[in-house]
C-alpha cells in the first residue's frame, strides 16, 4: 500500500442553503483543512482537502469532516476526489472556449475574409456561436469538422458559356 497523499474533496450537498452565518463557522471548524464553500438554490457543495492512503480513504474522511459541521437535512449527492497535483493542473487550464472570428477563419481556411462571410451565409457552414460588434465568433471545433469536410475548389467559379463557346471577358468573347 502506497504513503498518504493530499487529496481535495468536494462534497455536494442537496437540500441545504447555508446562511452567511453558517457558511463561516463552517469556514473556521474546517481551517485546517483548507476550506471551501458554495451554496445557492437549496444546494451547497463543500471542498476539504485532506490525507489519504487511498481516494477512497480521503472520501470517507471528507465526508465525515463535511457531515460533523452541516445539519442533518443536508444529504450528500455528489463526491469529486482528486488529488491535490491533479486539482492544481486542472485549475491551471483555461475553461475559456476556444473561438474564432472572421481573420482567424480566413487564416485557418486560407481564404479571404469576404469568402469567409460567404461561407457563414451558407447551410454547410456552422451557425455562429455569437454575434459581436466586431463579428461573428465561432467555437473552433464546430469549424474544425467543417474543414475536414470541405471540398474546397481554389478559384473562382467558371461562368457559364454563352454560345460561341467562349468564357465572358475572355478576348474571344471580345473580338467577337
Amino acid at each position: 500500500m502506497g504513503g498518504l497523499a493530499d487529496y481535495s474533496v468536494e462534497v455536494e450537498l442537496a437540500g441545504w442553503d447555508p446562511s452567511k452565518e453558517a457558511v463561516d463557522d463552517i469556514l473556521d471548524a474546517l481551517a485546517g483543512h483548507a476550506p471551501s464553500i458554495s451554496a445557492g438554490d437549496g444546494r451547497a457543495s463543500v471542498r476539504v482537502s485532506v490525507r489519504g492512503r487511498t481516494a477512497l480513504a480521503a472520501a470517507t474522511t471528507a465526508v465525515g469532516l463535511v457531515a460533523a459541521h452541516t445539519p442533518a437535512e443536508a444529504d450528500a449527492v455528489g463526491l469529486v476526489v482528486e488529488t491535490v497535483d491533479d486539482l492544481e493542473q486542472r485549475l491551471s487550464r483555461s475553461n475559456a472556449p476556444d473561438l474564432v472570428g472572421v481573420a482567424e477563419l480566413a487564416t485557418l481556411l486560407g481564404v479571404s475574409r469576404q469568402r469567409v462571410s460567404q461561407l457563414g451565409d451558407s447551410n454547410a457552414f456552422p451557425r455562429p456561436v455569437a454575434q459581436l460588434a466586431a463579428g461573428p465568433v465561432w467555437l473552433r471545433q464546430h469549424v474544425g469538422r467543417f474543414v475536414e469536410t470541405w471540398n474546397r475548389q481554389p478559384g473562382r467559379p467558371r461562368k457559364a458559356a454563352l454560345g460561341t463557346g467562349a468564357q465572358p471577358g475572355s478576348r474571344k468573347a471580345a473580338a467577337g
